[in-house]
């Protein structure tokens, strides 16, 4: 199994941080977000941007964190070209004057949007009725010639500590079951609709502890989910490193003994379950991989 090398050590000098700033700037206002503007310093985009030069000390760490912000802006790019109208409510939910966690989730909803799209995959974006949070994130038509003859669902969660959190607070495992928890009572939580947990964040942070959250405990923390109602769960590590042109990618999936059986034939299709893969950019983001 493959590690990240954390922490690695070249210098990042003040000229490339702030070069690398101000492209950022200038590629987020090509999307209508405005990172110098103080209405919305509570906005977590804007946050995670201003700390890139807390990570000057530890290349590696600049670079996931960098890369992260460019893969991002490229998803955006993307979606604006192919999904005009999901696009503009993308950037309706993400550029708000308020600290709203969510962020993080519709960030992941848009790398899966762009999967799907990039795969060929036939799926409608569903937003929310009249306001209330009653549908999942996508919506995958069946497809007879893959084997997955009924519609099948995706809902897209993220799993994250804020810069707030200390150490000692940092419960990866009671953060895992908590944010399940909190979808598993969605009226969408059945048993033909798979949740995507984006748990990057928390594997970072468990390099930087020294206790790596490797497959074999992230399956005994989802074998220790009661009452599981969906389908099925599977999580995500991500990382970008070296500007972009590595990406690192760990997929934990753990199925309901009573999933939907055109769900079922969906994941095993196209979701790579429990390792970890390394790959250039042209792996598209990949954490849906057509097993081979």
């Amino acid at each position: 199994m493959t590690n990240i090398d954390y922490p690695n050590t070249y210098i990042i000098t003040n000229e490339k941080i702030n070069s690398d700033l101000l492209f950022l700037i200038n590629q987020y206002k090509e999307h209508g977000i405005d990172l110098e503007n103080e209405k919305y310093k509570y906005n977590l985009i804007r946050t995670d941007f201003l700390k890139l030069p807390m990570y000057r000390k530890t290349s590696s760490a600049y670079d996931i964190e960098y890369s992260s912000h460019i893969n991002f802006l490229s998803a955006l790019l993307f979606i604006r070209y192919f999904s005009p109208n999901e696009y503009k409510n993308y950037i309706k939910d993400l550029w708000q004057p308020v600290k709203n966690v969510n962020i993080y989730g519709h960030k992941f909803e848009i790398l899966a949007h762009l999967i799907f799209f990039k795969k060929s995959i036939k799926f409608k974006k569903l937003e929310p009725t009249k306001g209330k949070n009653t549908n999942p994130d996508f919506e995958i038509i069946g497809d007879l010639k893959n084997d997955y003859k009924e519609n099948v669902y995706i809902e897209c969660g993220s799993c994250q500590f804020l810069t707030s959190s200390t150490i000692e607070s940092r419960d990866f495992e009671k953060k895992i079951i908590d944010t399940i928890n909190s979808k598993n009572s969605q009226p969408y939580s059945k048993n033909n609709t798979a949740l995507f947990l984006n748990i990057s964040n928390l594997y970072f942070l468990s390099l930087k502890e020294g206790k790596r959250l490797d497959e074999n405990i992230i399956i005994s923390i989802l074998n220790r989910v009661d009452n599981l109602q969906y389908g099925s769960v599977a999580t995500l590590m991500l990382m970008f490193l070296k500007g972009g042109t590595i990406a690192k990618w760990q997929i934990v999936r753990h199925d309901n003994k009573n999933i939907d059986s055109s769900l079922k034939n969906f994941l095993d299709l196209n979701l790579v379950k429990n390792k970890i893969e390394e790959g250039n950019n042209e792996t598209e983001m990949a954490f849906i991989q057509p097993n081979t």
